[in-house]
């Protein structure tokens, strides 16, 4: 009875992992490797020293390619039990299909990252020494030639730097990491014109993400060597379509619901020269709109949008961006029916090189000549602030609007608008990269009341996608979609848009 007692906990470990294994069996015979790992695991917590449970964990991960993971479970399986034949042919297998190149791909993985955690420890030397051995490995990363380039710059030995640095541009042309590097290394050693045609690269690249705004701020500290500023053009033209608006309106409340499908064609043309230290950018946007409404006929518009910017240097890593913009609209008939006139001024502070804390007032005059007959003053307040971290860039923001009305349509009047942005940018090299953009916003119209009494409130979101594909050194060809929601308190109604469009970007 004691030699029972003693045995009984040990035989129902031994029928808990043989159920798990048969269990494990069953899943791997049905090709779900995932869930038939998930059993082999648990055997193994169940019974440590079961080698069929570890061998059945190295041959799930054999069969879906972690042959690292797979060789270690394979070699417990065999440690346990030699005699496991099965075990013992699939680790020869799995170890001859880990070949010398990929432990020189990981070998070359953890060296960067050794290096990497060097530079940010400001160990320079250090940092030097592991990428030189992670040279050894893979001569023809470009990630690795520009951070060897950033090491050689901390430690000033400017030839290596610049070597290492055109070198990450030999192998990707459209490296703008690299350019904005080789824009400072010339800075540094007195090359002016070199460094102003890095960073009006870099400033006016759409693949650039938030290194142009860095760009522009090193361009407006350059002193021009030449009497004749450097300027650079671009040029981008888009199309749309199947734009659809769709109203959902409350059944109890009698607004039809009404459907329109929008095409636009948008050019947009602008002009940086750098006049003196300061990079200047001169716009003109021109849109022209075509719909087509539920029950109506067709409808053409064009809107015209010019505008002009700079950031001015200002001493200890501040610069004061000022811009301003104007858009006229004619309707159909040639008629104006759309003025704007905004000005703003900001305060940009940089830190940590390329980072960035942006406060922003700006002014904005809406008109809605006679019949509509809407004036308003806007006043817009916002706090912005934009990281880099190696390809992926963020720029997060909050703005408040107060709208102020003189208007002769009695039932509008002052209304408030707060609004959050959030933009990724990230560079998958070569000139390929990505901008996703959310923009919540809140909208408050106290003029306006439901049947219930209740000032109006609109929710709305904003989500758009862009994404952008080289063609040439000078070319690129962009693809993007643009979604809004907005749900109102305002008689129930919701509405809906969503519009693709694509475009093409020349740069000379």
């Amino acid at each position: 009875m004691a030699l029972f007692l003693i045995l009984a906990p040990f035989s129902r470990v031994w029928a808990d992992a043989g159920a798990l294994l048969r269990e494990g069996y069953a899943a791997y015979v049905q090709g779900q490797w995932p869930e038939a790992e998930a059993y082999y695991r648990q055997a193994c917590r169940e019974d440590p020293r079961n080698a069929a449970a570890f061998y059945g964990v190295g041959l799930c991960e054999y069969q879906e390619g972690r042959l690292s993971d797979g060789e270690e479970d394979l070699r417990r399986a065999v440690a346990l039990n030699p005699s496991l034949e099965r075990a013992r042919t699939l680790l020869d297998r799995v170890h001859g299909l880990i070949t010398e190149q990929q432990v020189r791909d990981l070998q070359f993985s953890l060296l960067m990252k050794e290096g990497v955690m060097f530079y940010r420890m400001r160990r320079y030397d250090k940092a030097k020494d592991t990428f030189e051995k992670a040279a050894a490995l893979n001569p023809v990363s470009t990630d690795l030639h520009f951070n060897m380039g950033l090491v050689y710059m901390r430690l000033k030995l400017w030839d290596k730097a610049r070597a290492e640095l055109e070198q990450c541009l030999k192998l990707d042309p459209g490296n703008k990491r690299a350019q904005y590097a080789l824009g400072v290394l010339y800075e540094k050693l007195g090359g002016t014109a070199e460094a102003q045609n890095y960073f009006l690269s870099v400033a006016q690249s759409p693949s650039a993400g938030l290194y142009n705004l860095e760009a522009m701020r090193q361009l407006s500290t350059l002193h021009s060597e030449s009497p004749d500023s450097p300027f650079h053009f671009s040029l981008r033209l888009q199309g749309g379509g199947a734009q659809n608006t769709v109203l959902y309106p409350n059944p109890a409340v009698p607004i039809p619901t009404n459907t329109a499908v929008e095409e636009y064609g948008h050019l947009q043309l602008t002009y940086s020269p750098l006049i003196g230290k300061t990079l200047v950018n001169f716009s003109y946007g021109g849109d022209g709109l075509w719909s087509q409404v539920s029950g109506q006929g067709p409808y053409f518009a064009q809107l015209h949008d010019f505008s002009v910017g700079s950031a001015i240097p200002l001493p200890s890593n501040w610069r004061m961006p000022l811009a301003y913009d104007e858009q006229i609209g004619f309707n159909s008939t040639g008629d104006l029916y759309y003025q704007h006139h905004q000005a703003s001024a900001a305060f940009q502070w940089l830190f940590s090189g390329q980072d960035l804390v942006q406060v922003q007032a700006q002014y904005l005059r809406e008109l809605y000549p006679p019949p509509v007959g809407i004036d308003t003053n806007n006043w817009i307040g916002s706090v912005s602030s934009s990281i880099i971290l190696g390809a992926h860039s963020f720029n997060l923001s909050y703005s408040f609007r107060e709208c102020l009305a003189d208007t002769q349509a009695t039932e509008f009047d002052n209304y408030y608008l707060n609004s959050l942005s959030l933009i990724y940018h990230v560079e998958f090299g070569g000139g390929w990269n990505a901008t996703l953009n959310y923009t919540p916003q809140w909208q408050d119209y106290p003029f306006f009341y439901d049947t219930n009494g209740n000032p109006r409130s609109d929710w709305i979101q904003n989500l758009s996608g862009e994404f952008t594909i080289p063609l040439e050194a000078h070319w690129n060809f962009v693809v993007g979609d643009q979604y809004q929601d907005l749900e109102s308190t305002y008689q129930a109604f919701s509405q809906h848009s969503n519009n693709f469009y694509a475009a093409t970007q020349f740069f000379f």
